[in-house]
């Protein structure tokens, strides 16, 4: 699972690789190829015994408030274990389980536009399985194990990209665009550091500016394009460690 293979979707392109993800997952479940898995794995793993039916475990494990927290804890570690001991069916629901977070770290990294979609999905799906990697059956606190791995080797990846970014950045009238506009992504994002002291609403219209209102932006600051290039890419930096922040 280091590059997720996926399944019956994997031919697609271009690939939304968390949308495979659950393609994939809805796969399994409609053939009964998951509910064989957990058949079979529950020969080997006591912790897997007690769930009926995949969809047993499904339930249990996406409840936020199913109790005890460690016997959510011994069958993600189980999952785990399955997967990266070569269980492509585990590999899948694991990835499956962990989307709810990764896509909440997503939307929050995606806002940078500093690396493509798919290879940010990669980053994320990686760091997932970084971590699958060092799960033993009595490891604790899972879930926040593998998502802290992903947010962490994604934003690793974000920063590289922003980092290069400004340093190759020309210091002209030219700011540097948004790029591509997620839904209820960036905007929200913004908006956000802004109520967090992040980043001043000056800042935030930087952010915003085009090459076409650049010039307004600046003459209301009353800032040089090399002063508003300046402290843009320092509110940028201060985005970046708060984006770091675990959420």
């Amino acid at each position: 699972m280091g590059s997720y293979r996926g399944g019956p979707s994997a031919s697609v392109a271009p690939v939304d690789l968390l949308q495979r993800v659950e393609g994939d997952l809805a796969a399994l479940r409609r053939s009964g190829v998951l509910d064989d898995a957990l058949r079979r794995w529950k020969t080997r793993r006591d912790a897997l015994r007690s769930y009926a039916d995949a969809e047993a475990l499904i339930r249990f494990l996406r409840d936020p408030g199913a109790e005890p927290c460690a016997a959510k804890d011994s069958a993600l570690a189980a999952i785990s274990v399955e997967a990266t001991h070569g269980d492509q069916t585990a590999a899948t629901l694991l990835l499956w389980l962990m989307l709810p977070g990764l896509l909440r770290v997503r939307q929050r990294l995606v806002t940078w536009n500093a690396i493509g979609r798919e290879d940010l999905d990669a980053e994320l799906l990686a760091g997932v399985w970084e971590a699958a990697t060092a799960v033993g059956p009595a490891t604790t606190n899972v879930a926040a194990r593998l998502l802290n791995r992903a947010r962490r080797r994604a934003l690793s990846a974000v920063r590289r990209a922003a980092e290069w970014a400004g340093r190759s950045e020309p210091l002209s009238t030219e700011m540097a665009e948004p790029g591509h506009e997620h839904p209820g992504g960036p905007e929200d994002v913004l908006s956000e550091a802004v109520r967090a002291g992040v980043i001043s609403s000056e800042e935030a219209e930087l952010f915003r500016a085009t090459h076409g209102t650049i010039g307004k932006v600046r003459a209301r600051m009353g800032v040089t394009a090399y002063g508003a290039q300046n402290r843009r890419r320092r509110a940028r930096q201060r985005l970046l460690d708060w984006l770091a922040d675990p959420l």
